[in-house]
């Protein structure tokens, strides 16, 4: 099952759990974007740091909800 959304912070975490965990199924979240063009309310990083972060939390959330990341290249 592959999920595709715009944004790092648009799946749903809990439903490809659910997916890879449960019913066993091969899954995968694929972000359109890697979240350099966003807000930051919590620290000053902008564009391509901000993306970095967000690259690296996609990665984390993944290895915690067992599904598999791709990125859009664009």
């Amino acid at each position: 099952m592959l999920y595709v959304a715009a944004h790092p912070d648009d799946e749903n975490t809990r439903l490809l759990g659910y997916l890879a965990n449960e019913k066993k199924f091969r899954t995968g979240y694929l972000s359109l974007t890697r979240g350099d063009g966003g807000q930051n309310l919590i620290g000053k990083e902008q564009g391509e740091p901000l993306g970095l972060i967000r690259t690296q939390e996609l990665l984390a959330a993944r290895r915690t909800d067992g599904a598999e990341q791709f990125f859009h290249k664009s």
